[in-house]
């Protein structure tokens, strides 16, 4: 009897002492469903399902070679200060990523406070050794965060352009005639379509992840390390010119049709050749007693964690979950029914022609609904405009939409962005809507291009891609999330400055735009 009462009590301590670490990884899948609307969405992400697990892997292997614990700082104070603080900030993080789960300053936020909230528990049973040791593992799932749009979109919009340089000049010099139109390449058979041309160098920032990982599976030092990314980005670039190349000689000797049967084994293939060049090339520079792997040994016990870290860690993910819900039911209660708009297209006009929209763009972009169409206005005019519909879901799916404006799309397709209009704000029978405004250059002509994407919140379109923060913390403040939202694309050639195109999508879209 006293053996039994006597093993349950151990069972019991070894539970509690397990607690505190079962809640922190509920937060860790708490931080997988903050990233996943992305790793959905974006093509250029969707290896991020596989982060997770590579942390576990290479936290396991640290594990194995764990050091000894470091020596115990008593100032308890310091740490329930810091874990306080780190609760505490974290429910505003979740509230925000709530209502927009693609504002990437909000994943990162949300990604330095799981691993600083990780790190302070590990610091608090292991000291600076356990710190300095299970760093990287930790750290390593920032990896599968979206790079910040200011460096994304400059470094893979110029590595495009140099790789569609690279490729129509090695065309023509294998007797293959081509032009290069911004980032895509013209043969004598087509031009590659836009959804080739907003793919972009999907294997850059996996190579990035992959070369991180392996230095750290290798355990390379530090140069090693950096060489490592520097190979890796090399390789992409080198793998994805190759890829470029035979889907452009395919298309030049094959015709167009031809690239869709080689499209995803070439991806497959560019994916498969860098994985294995850059684990070759870190097996080659890895030091053979750095990278030994070491057995498990036995190591002083670490620290327990105070029982009071549990209820901490609760109440914490507690407030996070259970308050942004609350917040959002509480908001959303005083709201109006959501309103939508659609549009009638002008089917009198001179030349009117409906556009279909191809189901690798609509595959791309996710959307439920989408009509395009082109016509002549009585004044000689060309219009061509877009309208795609993403209906309400928990899961954004919408947030593909501001990852393919015209301000990204439009260079990769030839054009040449010469000016912003800014907002311009059109009356319409579903109310004021704020286009913001392009001039682009294409073949020497100007065309002018309006972009509109709205949310269907309190009876009235609230919401464009360019928002300032400022803007986007006061829908939170007034509970809006998981709405549908409506894009429209508009683009105007035949008139000679700006404030023509302004006067003519004012007349226009007056009667284009309709209430749903």
């Amino acid at each position: 009897m006293v053996a039994s009462v006597a093993e349950v009590l151990r069972a019991s301590l070894r539970l509690s002492r397990s607690l505190p670490w079962l809640l922190l990884a509920a937060f860790w899948l708490v931080a997988a469903h903050t990233l996943q609307p992305v790793w959905i969405a974006d093509p250029h992400y969707q290896y991020g399902w596989a982060v997770p697990l590579l942390c576990a892997w290479l936290f396991a292997e640290r594990w194995r070679s764990r050091p000894a614990p470091g020596i115990p700082n008593e100032n308890i104070t310091g740490f329930v200060l810091l874990l306080v603080l780190l609760l505490v900030s974290g429910w505003p993080i979740r509230l925000v990523h709530e209502a927009f789960p693609d504002w990437r300053p909000v994943l990162w936020a949300a990604g330095f406070w799981q691993v600083a909230l990780t790190l302070a528990l590990l610091h608090r049973v292991g000291g600076r050794p356990w710190l300095r040791h299970f760093g990287f593992p930790v750290a390593f799932v920032l990896t599968a965060i979206p790079w910040p749009t200011l460096i994304e979109r400059p470094v893979l919009n110029g590595l495009m352009h140099l790789d569609a340089s690279a490729v129509t000049h090695t065309l023509t010099l294998l007797g293959q005639p081509a032009l290069q139109r911004g980032n895509l390449i013209e043969t004598a058979s087509g031009l590659l379509g836009i959804d080739e041309a907003c793919s972009g160098m999907r294997s850059i920032q996996a190579a990035v992840m992959i070369a991180l990982f392996l230095g750290e599976w290798f355990r390379l030092r530090r140069v090693g390390r950096l060489g490592l990314v520097a190979a890796g980005l090399a390789l992409a670039f080198g793998v994805n010119f190759g890829r470029s190349l035979l889907l452009a000689w395919t298309a030049a000797r094959r015709g167009m049709d031809a690239v869709a049967e080689n499209h995803d084994p070439a991806g497959w293939a560019t994916l498969g050749i860098c994985v294995a060049g850059l684990w070759l090339f870190a097996w080659m520079l890895r030091d053979r007693e750095n990278s030994r792997r070491t057995a498990p040994v036995a190591r002083p016990t670490a620290r327990p964690l105070p029982g009071w870290t549990v209820w901490m860690l609760g109440a914490g993910l507690l407030v996070a979950e259970g308050g942004t819900e609350i917040w959002y039911r509480w908001r959303e209660s005083t709201l109006p029914p959501a309103q939508s708009w659609s549009v009638a297209w002008p089917e009198s006009r001179p030349d009117f022609r409906r556009i279909e929209i191809r189901p690798a763009v609509r595959a791309v972009l996710q959307i439920d609904t989408g009509a395009a169409a082109a016509w002549r206005s009585p004044d000689g005019v060309e219009w061509f405009a877009h309208w795609l519909r993403w209906e309400p879901r928990p899961v954004a799916r919408a947030i593909l939409a501001q990852f393919h404006t015209p301000d990204v799309c439009l260079p990769a397709a030839g054009c040449l962005l010469r000016a912003e209009a800014g907002i311009v704000a059109v009356a319409t029978a579903a109310g004021a809507m704020p286009f913001r405004g392009y001039t682009f250059e294409e073949d020497g002509r100007a065309v002018f291009v309006f972009y509109l994407l709205t949310e269907d919140r309190n009876g009235a379109p609230s919401h464009t891609g360019g928002s300032l923060p400022v803007a986007r913390l006061r829908l939170v403040w007034e509970g809006k999330r998981h709405t549908g939202q409506t894009a429209l694309h508009i683009a105007i050639r035949g008139l000679t400055n700006e404030a023509e195109a302004v006067a003519a999508l004012q007349r226009e879209v007056a009667t284009l735009v309709v209430a749903r």
